[in-house]
């Protein structure tokens, strides 16, 4: 009984914070560090309630420290590693170390909506991770159709690997509809040379600490000076919050818990 209620408070938590910190970057790109303190600190206090309570319970404490290091190791690592390839913001990051804290265990799985018979699972942060990233990468293949056939003719000149980043992550936007946005983000740095003109350097994704509004402020100024005008196009990306997916993955993961992943590791192991 205690047990459970540990784990409702501790659904409620992650579903309330990562629901405001979805809604705060969503609004304002930014998650202060009072947030991320707070966020943190209950975590601890949840991992460590948790395992207490289990530990006393007829869990061995192999079991726990194993499941607390797997969830606390893999977790926080493959979110590192998206973040150095800028898949995700330093929030991100914390958020996801928050998560692997609070539920490094598998209790959570007896309690989804589709439950599976077997003993086998995995940490929650593992399925958590596949979800919000196969909910990111669902919407590759509309972003790159719609670029080939409605904007074929402003695909940029660059490398293959930039181009296919950029119809990935990106879509061209004509200055006027630009500088009246929020929250995006430009794919191309515009310079002007030393002969007068502009150069235009292709990114393969933003830069994901960049503010928007300086970015605006600069294509402004190349707009005023003649260099630019307001129905030219620039190649620019939104750039979902990761958080937003997190949320989203943790819904997900309320329903069928890691149901997919333990469907394909049995379907392996016979």
């Amino acid at each position: 009984m205690i047990s459970e209620v540990i784990l409702l408070a501790k659904t409620i938590f992650i579903f309330t914070m990562l629901a405001y910190f979805s809604y705060l970057d969503i609004k304002y790109r930014e998650i202060k560090d009072t947030y991320i303190y707070m966020y943190i600190t209950f975590s601890v206090i949840f991992s460590i309630i948790t395992f207490y309570t289990l530990a006393s319970s007829n869990i061995s404490l192999v079991t726990l420290i194993a499941y607390l290091a797997i969830s606390i190791v893999c977790g926080p690592v493959l979110a590192y590693v998206m973040y150095k390839f800028k898949l995700m913001g330093l929030g991100d990051v914390y958020a996801i170390i928050g998560f692997s804290l609070t539920y490094f265990y598998v209790e959570i799985y007896d309690h989804v909506l589709f439950r599976t018979s077997t003993k086998l699972h995995l940490p929650p942060v593992i399925p958590l991770l596949l979800y919000a990233n196969i909910l990111m990468a669902i919407t590759i293949p509309y972003n790159v159709i719609v670029n080939i056939v409605r904007y074929r003719q402003l695909i940029p000149q660059t490398t293959i690997y930039k181009k296919i980043l950029i119809l990935i992550n990106g879509r061209p936007m004509k200055i006027r509809d630009y500088l009246k946005t929020r929250h995006v983000y430009l794919l191309e740095d515009i310079v002007i040379s030393p002969e007068g003109g502009i150069v235009r350097k292709y990114k393969s994704s933003f830069d994901i600490n960049a503010e928007y509004i300086d970015e605006q402020r600069r294509i402004k100024e190349l707009v005023e000076k003649g260099f630019l005008t307001l129905d030219d196009y620039i190649w620019t990306s939104y750039g979902i919050p990761y958080i937003v997916l997190l949320f989203i993955g943790f819904i997900i993961l309320l329903i069928i818990g890691d149901l997919p992943m333990i469907y394909i590791l049995m379907m392996l192991i016979r």
